[in-house]
Parts: C-alpha cells; sequence; structure tokens
C-alpha cells in the first residue's frame, strides 16, 4: 500500500515535469502558458509531498519492523 502511494506521488511529480516542458515548448507567452505552468509547478509539489510522506511511512515501518524482531 505504501509503494502504491510512493508510486502515485512520482507519477504526480513526473506529469507535472512533463507539464512544464510542453510549457515551454508548445504555448506561446500568454496568461494561459503562465496559469498552465502554475498548475504544472502545483502537481510537482502534490506528488513530492506525497511521494515523501510515502517514504517516511515506510522508514517508520522498517525501524519499527527491526525493533519488534
Amino acid at each position: 500500500m505504501v509503494f502504491k502511494q510512493f508510486r502515485l506521488g512520482v507519477c504526480f511529480f513526473f506529469t507535472g515535469l512533463v507539464g512544464i516542458y510542453g510549457n515551454y515548448n508548445l504555448l506561446q507567452p500568454s496568461m494561459l502558458q503562465e496559469s498552465f505552468l502554475f498548475a504544472s509547478l502545483a502537481m510537482i509539489g502534490v506528488g513530492f509531498i506525497i511521494a515523501m510522506l510515502a517514504q517516511i511511512r515506510m522508514l517508520v515501518n522498517r525501524i519499527i519492523h527491526f525493533i519488534h524482531m
């Protein structure tokens, strides 16, 4: 379950990166470009937070498992 959460965060992160790349290569400078850039940056942030929380959960579970052995 935790790895699925980590994978979801990584997918959001890389989708945001692809969005930024496409933003600069496909769109002309406009308000639409700025809005799309903001949405891509927000997606990167959400993906990063989800992935880091999953990583912390995995670390805590490993420590707890190690202590109870």
